[in-house]
């Protein structure tokens, strides 16, 4: 049984072998587990996905890899979609990333987040077929390469840019300018954009439907948020967490320019009361709500203030509560009688 590393190796050994290297059900089954299926862009990317962390457990060179396994691999010309997410361990390099660039130019959604990777990839991948971009938490990540995205990707439909911290508002402004398709931005913990990014997003994208904007205290205030319930009527999720300068104001706007607002994040944001959160209850279609510090009082909201966690608001909420609370009580006593059995005095 011979690893894919050791694969993409044997077409050095004959031409029949090479010539049978190159058939794509050699290709199928990578890591004991069938690929069937008759897409083979999907195929190639579900192995691709799966197998990078197999490359470094080889301590093989991830350029290495790329170069003998698209070449084997006809069918990757098609490829459409590549997630390298988290499986190559952050060793992804430049130099593999632009054999992935002249070898697929079909290809529309690319996710390196979590990577060491520099401007110079994405620059690579910035043409017109790309839809989809995810390059969350890539610490090198500048203005010049989204830049790139901005002039050379006008379908683009998802941007994911969470923690990339060298990032500002010229980079962002120019995306919302040139990219009036955003449906996804996820700016959360871009420490360095100001709430200019904002009015440039309600300016420019009213079909924005997905928006995360937690963690940025000084960019996110009550005028990025009024930008944007202007702006973006589409908006059916919204993540404005740890955001320490909104107020009832802004959130009250939200609930009157959104009224397709389905889930909602305010945790950590102390200055929102009830009055807003009426405003937005009333007159949006919510249906998952986090309040986790937060100076809402009123006992009806009171199951959503005790977690980070995005509640699902539906009529079997209380009843499921109830159920949650009686067996947390039913667990306090064992726990009481156990620690009375080991002879503590409770």
């Amino acid at each position: 049984w011979l690893s894919f590393v050791e694969r993409a190796r044997v077409e050095a050994v004959s031409r029949r072998a090479r010539d049978e290297t190159r058939d794509r059900a050699y290709w199928r089954e990578f890591g004991g587990e069938p690929r069937l299926g008759k897409d083979p862009s999907r195929e190639a990317s579900a192995m691709l996905r799966k197998d990078m962390s197999g490359l470094y457990a080889h301590d093989s060179s991830d350029v290495a890899f790329f170069s003998s396994f698209l070449r084997k691999t006809p069918s990757l010309a098609a490829l459409v979609t590549l997630d390298l997410k988290f499986s190559a361990w952050g060793k992804i390099t430049d130099a593999s990333l632009h054999i992935v660039a002249a070898r697929c130019p079909a290809l529309a959604r690319l996710d390196v987040g979590s990577s060491y990777i520099t401007d110079d990839s994405i620059k690579a991948f910035a043409r017109p077929a790309l839809t989809s971009l995810d390059i969350g938490c890539c610490k090198k990540m500048t203005d010049t390469a989204l830049l790139a995205i901005a002039r050379n990707c006008p379908g683009l439909v998802s941007l994911r840019a969470m923690f990339c911290e060298q990032i500002t508002d010229s980079s962002m402004v120019a995306i919302a300018e040139n990219c009036p398709s955003l449906a996804c931005l996820n700016l959360g913990g871009c420490r360095l954009l100001t709430s200019s990014t904002f009015g440039a997003v309600g300016t420019h994208l009213p079909a924005l439907q997905d928006l995360c904007a937690s963690y940025l205290t000084s960019a996110m205030t009550d005028v990025a948020l009024e930008c944007i319930a202007a702006g973006c009527p589409c908006l059916t999720r919204l993540n404005v967490g740890n955001s320490q300068s909104i107020t009832d104001s802004s959130l009250e706007c939200i609930a009157a320019g959104c009224p397709r607002l389905a889930r909602l994040d305010i945790s950590d944001c102390p200055l929102i009361t009830d009055r807003s959160l009426d405003a937005i209850m009333a007159n949006c279609s919510i249906c998952e709500l986090a309040l986790y510090d937060t100076r809402v009082t009123h006992k009806k909201y009171r199951p959503y203030w005790c977690s980070h966690t995005l509640y699902r608001l539906d009529k079997n909420c209380e009843e499921r509560q109830r159920e949650t609370k009686e067996r947390q009580d039913l667990q306090f006593e064992r726990d009481m009688a156990t620690m009375r059995a080991m002879g503590f005095d409770y």
